[in-house]
């Protein structure tokens, strides 16, 4: 796969776990890569205190997710407890999928499924290394969203006419899913994981 400069090689299919540096004992925390990815230089300084209040949230706020949401549920009942929704794509089978991203700095996006009715049939969290790994080349930019919702961080890459979404997730590794997509065609070219320069923040902020 090629490299989306200046980022790491990106590698697909199942994670693995940076080497530590000569000095530090195996099993202790993953180093991350020096430099940013994407213009994530921004994104240093007070990273590492929203990243906490994302954490909080996620463990209880009210409406981040939809737990407690029953088969049969209206509509109503999923906006009142949720949001607004932040995407919303017809389902092959009738009705629509509500997307919930709780992006760009969480890690979750949750998907409900309605019938043609409006009521709830299933609701699912598909930021998933499970979920990532069955894309596959030449799907469109449309069933990227319907699958994962919107990406986390959007990057252009002219001269190569690519478009690369970076997905947050839980991992215990300093890294994120990347979706390279050719402006073209709108198809995916390339998927993988590679460096969170999130991490590279926080990384700098311990030294």
């Amino acid at each position: 796969m090629r490299c989306i400069a200046p980022c790491p090689t990106l590698v697909r299919g199942a994670p693995r776990a940076p080497v530590p540096p000569p000095g530090r004992p195996p099993g202790s925390e993953p180093p991350c890569l020096a430099g940013s990815c994407g213009g994530e230089a921004s994104l240093r300084g007070r990273l590492r205190g929203v990243a906490a209040l994302v954490a909080l949230a996620a463990a209880g706020c009210a409406g981040y997710g939809p737990q407690g949401l029953s088969p049969g549920a209206p509509e109503q009942a999923v906006v009142q407890r949720m949001g607004p929704p932040t995407g919303v794509h017809p389902r092959p089978e009738g009705g629509k999928r509500l997307e919930f991203a709780r992006g760009p700095m969480g890690r979750h996006t949750f998907m409900v499924d309605l019938d043609p009715g409006g009521r709830v049939l299933q609701w699912e969290q598909v930021l998933t290394e499970a979920r990532f790994n069955a894309l596959q080349a030449g799907l469109s930019r449309q069933e990227v969203l319907y699958r994962l919702g919107r990406p986390s961080h959007e990057m252009h890459i002219p001269r190569r006419h690519e478009r690369v979404w970076s997905y947050r997730y839980e991992s215990p590794f300093c890294q994120w899913f990347q979706v390279s997509l050719d402006t073209r065609t709108d198809r995916v070219t390339q998927t993988g994981y590679n460096v969170d320069p999130l991490c590279d923040a926080n990384d700098r902020e311990d030294r």
